[in-house]
C-alpha cells in the first residue's frame, strides 16, 4: 500500500527506505494544509488524506498532541505480570505533562523509537525485533525557484500532465 506513496514521492520502495522520510511528509501535510498536491488525490493532502483520519481518530474521542516530544513510556506490570502503559510523559519547551489513553500510537523512525522503547522491554521478543531494524539515511532537498518547483498554479492544467 505505501509503496506507490514512496514513488510518487520521488522516494525508493518502502522495504529500503527510512521511515523518517514518509513521516517527514506526512508531518507537513498535517501542518501545512494547503501543501503541494499528491498526484494520487484530488487536491491538498489535508483535505483528501491527513484530514479524513485526524477527523476519524476525533470524532472516535481521540486527540493529537502536534509539537509535543515523547519523553518516556510511563509502565507497570499487572498482577498477572503483562506489562501495561500508565502514560506518556511529554514535552514541549518547558512545558510537560503526562497523557493517559486508552490506547498509544507512536511514530517513530528507527533511531527515535530505539531511544524511546525501555530497555527492559528487550526482554520481549516483539520489542527486540525493533533493535534489529537498520535505518536509512536520507537527504532531502527544495528547490526553489521563484515559488516551488513542484507546483503549478493552474491546477486544471495540472491534473492534465499525468
Amino acid at each position: 500500500m505505501w509503496d506507490p506513496v514512496a514513488y510518487a514521492l520521488g522516494f525508493i520502495d518502502c522495504d529500503n527506505i527510512s521511515a523518517r522520510c514518509m513521516l517527514t511528509i506526512f508531518a507537513l501535510f498535517a501542518t501545512k494544509t494547503e501543501a503541494s498536491l499528491l498526484r494520487m488525490l484530488k487536491g491538498s493532502p489535508d483535505v483528501y488524506l491527513s484530514g479524513p483520519i485526524r477527523k476519524y481518530i476525533t470524532d472516535k474521542g481521540g486527540r493529537f498532541h502536534l509539537r509535543w516530544g515523547c519523553r518516556e513510556i510511563l509502565y507497570d506490570k499487572a498482577a498477572n505480570a503483562e506489562t501495561y502503559v500508565k502514560g506518556l510523559a511529554m514535552s514541549k519547551a518547558t512545558d510537560k505533562k503526562v497523557v493517559q489513553a486508552d490506547a498509544y500510537v507512536a511514530a517513530c523512525d528507527v533511531p527515535g523509537i530505539k531511544r524511546l522503547l525501555p530497555s527492559s522491554w528487550r526482554e520481549m521478543k516483539f520489542f527486540n525485533n525493533i533493535y534489529a531494524l537498520v535505518g536509512v539515511p536520507v537527504v532531502t532537498v527544495q528547490l526553489r525557484y521563484n515559488g516551488w518547483v513542484t507546483e503549478l498554479q493552474d491546477l486544471e492544467r495540472s491534473r492534465s500532465l499525468f
